[in-house]
Parts: structure tokens; sequence; C-alpha cells
């Protein structure tokens, strides 16, 4: 599936917040959702995701479409970027 494959290529997520490191891009995402400030319910009015389909990955019971995805990382001002093996951001071609 591309999903799978464009997540294997994605190593970190990154946003203003500060966050301990994980190598899950999911773990990550949950984690940029509750230092957003907003409630889950906001985020669904802005996103149009369902409050019950985010509370399920949230709480790590369901994943996420990659169009839900990119709509939840725009809305908690979220963004993917790709590190390399020196934990450094890739440089960009």
């Amino acid at each position: 599936m591309i999903c799978i494959a464009i997540l294997a290529i994605l190593l970190s997520i990154r946003y203003d917040s500060s966050m301990a490191r994980s190598t899950l891009l999911s773990d990550q995402l949950r984690q940029a959702i509750q230092d957003c400030g907003k409630t889950r319910y906001r985020i669904s009015i802005e996103t149009g995701i369902a409050e019950s389909i985010l509370s399920r990955f949230v709480h790590g019971r369901a994943g996420l479409s990659l169009a839900n995805v990119d709509k939840l990382c725009q809305c908690i001002g979220a963004g993917l970027v790709h590190y390399s093996k020196a934990g450094k951001p890739a440089k960009r071609r």
C-alpha cells in the first residue's frame, strides 16, 4: 500500500511545541493532538473528521487515512520532516 510506504519513509514529525521523540509517526501525531490546545470536538469541526474517529485514533484503537492525516496536520499546525540516519533533518533536493 502506498500509505505504508510513505509512512515508512517519514521518520519524525515536527511542530512548534516540544515533544518526546518517538519513531512512530502515529505516536507523535497523538502527542501533537494532545499538545495543540484544541479539543477533539474543535478539531472535528475544523477538519470534518468525525469525533469518534479521532477518539479511536487517540486511544490507539484505529488508524487514520492519509487524507485525514493531512487534514489533521493542517488543523493542528504539524508538519512532516524527513530525518537522516544521523538524526538531523535531511537536505532538500
